[in-house]
């Protein structure tokens, strides 16, 4: 019996030694990051029902189309968020993208931080084409980004830049911009 108790005991060390096995603050830390992903892909699908997007751009009874730049799992959550629903009677499709990829027919695009730092400069002189552009970067707004998100006293905000929307000939509600933490710039 006290032979088996000291193998234990070693080898729980050995395992924690290895780092194997998470501390609690790691667990609760990993809690909170998928918490806030899936509050922002809860987000992203419902901005596209505080859009209005040129007909010419987004067809009637045509599905709305978010692209993402960034990890898998964020794709899944907004698929999640998405699934079995639509917004304005339109289903709304999403997909992985990765810098480089033809964006025509995309209506969002979220960019991850990592995605939006790797290619800031890209997205300031991405032409006006009518898309929502969504990040999670710090200066985003003055980049381009028509959404960017913030976590503020624990809590997943965001906040809009008018003047974005207007130079992608997008128009945002005022439900969205009432609610945002920060708004740039005023509609021309």
């Amino acid at each position: 019996m006290l032979l088996r108790q000291a193998c234990a005991t070693i080898a729980l060390a050995a395992i924690g030694c290895a780092g194997a096995a998470p501390t609690a603050a790691q667990v609760v830390d990993e809690a909170a990051v998928a918490l806030e992903r899936s509050i922002k892909a809860a987000f992203v699908f419902k901005f596209a029902g505080f859009v209005d997007w040129p007909e010419q751009v987004l067809p009637p009874e045509a599905p709305i189309r978010i692209g993402v730049m960034g990890e898998e799992t964020i794709v899944q959550e907004i698929r999640e968020a998405a699934s079995g629903r639509t917004v304005e009677g339109r289903r709304v499709l999403a997909k992985r993208v990765v810098p480089g990829d033809a964006l025509e027919g995309v209506h969002i695009l979220f960019m991850g931080d990592p995605a939006f730092r790797q290619i800031a400069d890209e997205v300031a002189e991405l032409k006006p084409e009518a898309m929502l552009i969504v990040t999670e970067s710090v200066g985003a707004l003055e980049l381009g980004s028509i959404v960017n998100f913030a976590v503020d006293e624990g809590r997943v905000r965001f906040d809009l830049s008018l003047e974005a929307a207007a130079r992608r000939g997008l128009r945002l509600s005022s439900r969205l911009i009432t609610v945002a933490r920060r708004v740039l710039g005023a509609p021309r």
